[in-house]
């Protein structure tokens, strides 16, 4: 059995980095339906929310670049209830009488974009973080669909306009079909209000002209996805010595754990909900590298 892994590079021509369009990604087009505005092609809970004369995402001439950016605060709705700022791509629902929202679909996308970016400035009176999220689908039937790529990136409070980015990570080689794209004015589950998150010039970034094939010899696999209490690899063949790591959305180091055999183990139940990276290492050759969320 050999020890090392085959890498194919197949250049089909020189690198380009490019950038996706989303649309109206720098929310300078909006509809005004009379008690509130919703940026162009984007969905947001104003029609719920406006029924208690409340809008949580509104047009805002604070702007990183051209005239206007998205403002999104969680506020209080109909007295017992809080809403976040919220926009996406998907269709957007809400049961008035318990509170609880859906967010289902997306727009028709057939790239595999490897970064978003954008701009933002965020408040907030408690310790709490904004954050934007990218799921690339693959519909398989029946209604049935895959993530197949993610992002997730967290906002700290933040005063002047400030650039931010983050990788996209596929569990797959195939080609969505669907994207998606959330923004949330909150991370606490109880939507404490008075968060306030700005956010400008979003772009997805792609990578063109070249097709890269990474041949996983060992055959690694995990599962479940998302985990909850534990993250299970399981691999074709005999796995001698080698090092599992995994990273938060950040790149951080966060858990290390040896592995020798076919099947390896390693208990998640303590991260917080999210995105992971885990890479397998041996010899200072990295064997297999993906994402996973932890519920």
């Amino acid at each position: 059995m050999k020890t090392t892994l085959a890498f194919l590079f197949c250049f089909l021509g020189s690198i380009v980095i490019t950038a996706q369009h989303l649309p109206n990604q720098s929310f300078e087009s909006w509809e005004d339906f009379g008690t509130y505005e919703e940026p162009t092609d984007w969905n947001t809970p104003n029609p719920f929310t406006s029924l208690a004369s409340v809008a949580v995402v509104t047009k805002s001439e604070d702007a990183a670049s051209g005239v206007f950016s998205a403002r999104l605060e969680t506020m209080m709705v109909f007295g017992g209830f809080s809403a976040p700022g919220l926009i996406t791509l998907a269709d957007f629902d809400v049961d008035i009488i318990s509170g609880d929202f859906s967010i289902a679909g997306g727009i028709l996308s057939h790239d595999r974009p490897v970064k978003i970016k954008g701009m933002y400035k965020f408040s907030a009176p408690f310790e709490d973080s904004a954050s934007l999220t990218v799921y690339n689908y693959k519909y398989q039937g029946d209604d049935q669909r895959d993530t197949i790529g993610m992002a997730i990136w967290y906002g700290l409070p933040v005063d002047e306009w400030t650039s931010f980015e983050m990788d996209i990570t596929y569990n797959s080689e195939l080609i969505p079909d669907t994207l998606n794209v959330i923004v949330l004015s909150t991370t606490s589950e109880s939507f404490i209000p008075g968060s306030v998150l700005f956010i400008d010039s979003l772009s997805l970034e792609l990578q063109t002209g070249v097709q890269v094939a990474l041949t996983n010899e060992y055959g690694i696999r995990s599962f479940p996805n998302p985990a909850d209490e534990w993250l299970y690899l399981t691999s074709d063949h005999f796995v001698g010595q080698a090092v599992v790591i995994i990273s938060n959305a950040s790149g951080q180091e966060i858990n290390r754990s040896e592995w020798h055999g076919n099947k390896h183990q390693t208990f998640v139940g303590q991260f917080k909900p999210g995105l992971y990276y885990y890479s397998v290492l041996q010899n200072n050759l990295r064997l297999h590298h993906a994402g996973f969320v932890k519920k």
